[in-house]
């Protein structure tokens, strides 16, 4: 093993190991931030409004050039009163840590309708600082096993790859192209087969009836090539409403499969031709988590996914027997 990893470029394996150091960082902070509340005192509150609220919120992308984009999301707005030394304060924040929204609100507000009691852990330091839950469920567990599964994944793939190279050079020409080529094409072939399996699952989620908010293009550039600026680029940007088991929701999934993002915007808008402002359209919900829906529960795009696939297994074939 220590032999077959001297062979990689130290840089190779740092940008293999980057995304399990940023996992562990980012587990810090929030440990170190959960350790806080929970040396917080309590004190008795009640639940003043408890339900689903879309968010606009600010994400991280490096597709585009300004480095952003804007999301609409659902969240859980349970706002919550508590009375400290006989001044009662309001907040409406559960858990520490970030919110990033659309996982597990619908249970969030079932957990804490309106009128109920709780508990409140609040900041003795600024007392409109509070909590409703201060302990994250196996925080480190959950990081831990995620970054040794990774870990193991990347050493694994590793390990394997020259082992079957060096078995496979025996037989077949070209061997170390070949397989890595076969190994792509096998990594995009359980690509499509995802793809269709999520689609099939969203096929057999119940169905709600939902109004179209937006149904048109969105235009940015693409992230700068260091000298000029990025080209001209074009997604569709379609919104609904849809309401499931009593709380309202936003949703922007036209169809099951890969955001098509090009700089055609004949291309681009394809999907949505079909919808338009204040449509009442059908939704498949997903009831474990009914932030998330889509329109159309089809794989779009797997037929290029399959087709990239295929090339790549001749190709794996031709290289091994033409050498």
């Amino acid at each position: 093993m220590i032999a077959v990893l001297q062979d990689i470029p130290f840089i190779v394996l740092l940008t293999w190991l980057a995304p399990v150091g940023v996992v562990v960082i980012f587990a810090a902070i929030g440990s170190r931030q959960s350790s806080v509340p929970r040396n917080w005192p309590s004190a008795p509150g009640i639940i003043v409004s408890s339900e689903v609220e879309a968010r606009t919120i600010k994400v991280l992308d490096r597709n585009r050039e300004s480095g952003v984009r804007f999301e609409e999301r659902n969240f859980a707005n349970i706002v919550y009163e508590y009375d400290v030394g006989g001044e009662v304060y309001s907040n409406n924040r559960v858990a520490i840590g970030v919110d990033r929204g659309n996982f597990g609100v619908a249970k969030t507000v079932a957990r804490y309708p309106a009128g109920r009691r709780v508990t409140v852990y609040y900041n003795p330091n600024q007392r409109t600082d509070s909590v409703l839950e201060r302990d994250p469920p196996g925080l480190w567990r959950i990081v831990g096993w995620t970054a040794l599964a990774f870990v193991a994944l990347i050493f694994g793939a590793i390990i394997g790859f020259d082992q079957l190279a060096r078995f496979a050079s025996r037989h077949i020409a070209n061997a170390p192209l070949s397989i890595g080529i076969a190994t792509f094409a096998t990594i995009m072939m359980l690509t499509a087969l995802g793809m269709q399996r999520r689609a099939a699952e969203a096929g057999r989620w119940p169905v709600v009836k939902g109004t179209i908010l937006t149904a048109g293009l969105e235009r940015f550039r693409d992230a700068r090539d260091g000298v000029h600026r990025g080209a001209k680029v074009f997604k569709a940007d379609i919104s609904y409403r849809y309401a499931y088991e009593g709380n309202d929701y936003i949703g922007s999934v036209a169809s099951s499969g890969a955001e098509v993002m090009t700089t055609s915007a004949h291309l681009a808008g394809h999907s949505i031709r079909r919808y338009r402002s204040g449509q009442i359209v059908d939704v498949h919900v997903n009831p474990d988590n009914p932030s998330e829906s889509v329109l159309e529960p089809r794989a779009r795009g797997v037929a290029v996914v399959w087709t990239a696939a295929t090339v790549l297994f001749v190709l794996a074939v031709f290289f091994a027997i033409r050498g």
